[in-house]
């Protein structure tokens, strides 16, 4: 019978203060308490869950205070984790040698385990161990290795080793997809009941984990973005000469992907965003000229919701593109120009996280309502889900409707593609969203179909 975990905070009286977390189970017909020896703010603590919140707005208006919090918030997650791992351990021990639980000898055994330290990391002569946290953690097991990877890649003693950004460190998104990656996989393990390492990568565990992923109903563009982050840690547990099994290069050790389903802002939804009078509400009237700023500029997020007067010289807009490293200069057009007078000192910090919850208020407000239909398939079925164009606007639609706008108004191809960054034309044209019908009127007025 599965054995149930729980964690609890001893009080959320007062917000301000940390309290302890305690663990609770029940075996012996009576309850188990035990005292982790972590604290955690209560704001920073998923109930639900049971385990350190995820919320990036939050998290960020307390590393104001406590710079490191990344790696406590880590360091505590991965701590209960490894209290369930030595509760299991136990009980799995006692019942396999028919010895009757003994709750004193538990705590003796949690505490020789979890309270010995708090340091985070420590290297040991065997190139597959390492300690986090005093449990010792091998690199021959998947997960394992992942976690020191993630510990690695956030700290930055592992930076990117391939490819044009080789040497940078690790953008905070790709660190959270592989954060993702090592939720989905601790869950596929207690699922099936066992530890995999990598001599257990095959062509068969890449289907079971597929069928695990589509019985959770996971998105197909989701399983795909698991897979791929998995193939890239088995080449770098393969760099790092920790196993030399490479079936995952297998072609049949596919990365799955579907067209994903974008859209742009026509001139006219564009219009409707720029008139509507937000004097009134000064929170919203900065979603909305972030948002058109975007759109004029064609850049991502986090360049165009950085431009300040630094940036701006002589009615142009120079700046450094955050992913790519490349120089872009563009002409500011009259609208742009007029909202760039608004924020003399640069646009206030807003977590992109918010921003896109209030754009779609926004739009919604401007009436922006046509129906999409989407197929996606999820959970290896095939589906058609209907939205109302609102619901589907992000911090990345800008971009997307600020390159579609250009080419629509003829600005040549390759003019575009030097401010958006795409470096090949079948990219960009992929990128932009051109409707069949569209592209019909376009051609209609070529020369070619009137001579």
């Amino acid at each position: 019978m599965k054995q149930n975990h729980f964690f609890e905070l001893k009080s959320n009286r007062d917000p301000s203060k940390e309290t302890s977390i305690r663990y609770r189970s029940h075996f012996n017909g009576g309850r188990f308490i035990y005292g982790t020896g972590l604290k955690i703010y209560p704001e920073l603590w998923d109930k639900v869950n049971q385990k350190p919140i995820k919320d990036k707005c939050i998290i960020k208006e307390y590393k104001s205070n406590i710079p490191n919090l990344d790696s406590l918030l880590t360091n505590i997650e991965v701590r209960l984790h490894n209290i369930t791992n030595v509760v299991d351990g136990y009980l799995s021990n006692c019942k396999i040698n028919g010895e009757s639980i003994n709750e004193k000898d538990l705590k003796t055994r949690l505490d020789t385990n979890i309270k010995k330290s708090n340091k985070i990391i420590k290297a040991q002569p065997n190139k597959f161990k390492i300690e986090l946290n005093d449990i010792q953690l091998d690199k021959s097991y998947i997960k394992d290795y992942l976690i020191i990877f993630i510990h690695e890649i956030k700290k930055g003693s592992r930076t990117i080793s391939v490819g044009k950004s080789k040497g940078n460190r690790y953008t905070l998104g790709t660190i959270k997809n592989y954060v993702g990656l090592l939720e989905q996989f601790i869950k596929f393990e207690k699922k099936r009941g066992n530890r995999y390492k990598w001599s257990d990568l095959s062509i068969s565990f890449y289907e079971d984990f597929l069928n695990y992923c589509n019985d959770n109903n996971l998105s197909k563009n989701f399983i795909g973005r698991l897979i791929k982050q998995l193939k890239v840690i088995a080449q770098a547990a393969m760099d790092d000469e920790i196993h030399k099994n490479n079936i995952f290069r297998d072609k049949r050790f596919e990365t799955l992907s579907e067209k994903v389903m974008n859209i742009a802002l026509s001139e006219q939804e564009l219009n409707l965003l720029y008139d509507l009078d937000l004097t009134k509400v000064p929170n919203l009237d900065l979603i909305r000229d972030l948002f058109l700023v975007g759109c004029y500029t064609a850049q991502r997020w986090s360049d165009y919701s950085k431009i300040d007067n630094l940036n701006i010289q002589d009615d142009f807009i120079t700046l450094i593109q955050k992913k790519t490293n490349e120089k872009v200069i563009l002409p500011i057009k009259p609208k742009l120009k007029q909202i760039l007078n608004k924020y003399p000192n640069g646009f206030t910090f807003i977590a992109e996280q918010t921003f896109n919850r209030k754009i779609k208020e926004l739009a919604k407000k401007a009436n922006i309502k046509d129906i999409i239909h989407i197929k996606e398939n999820r959970g290896g079925i095939n589906n058609v889900k209907i939205y109302k164009k609102y619901e589907l606007i992000s911090s990345h639609t800008a971009r997307r409707t600020g390159a579609t706008l250009m080419f629509k108004a003829d600005i040549p191809t390759i003019s575009i593609m030097k401010l958006t960054g795409h470096k090949t034309e079948s990219s960009f044209m992929k990128y932009i969203k051109i409707s069949e019908e569209e592209n019909a009127k376009t051609l209609q007025n070529h020369h070619y179909f009137n001579s």
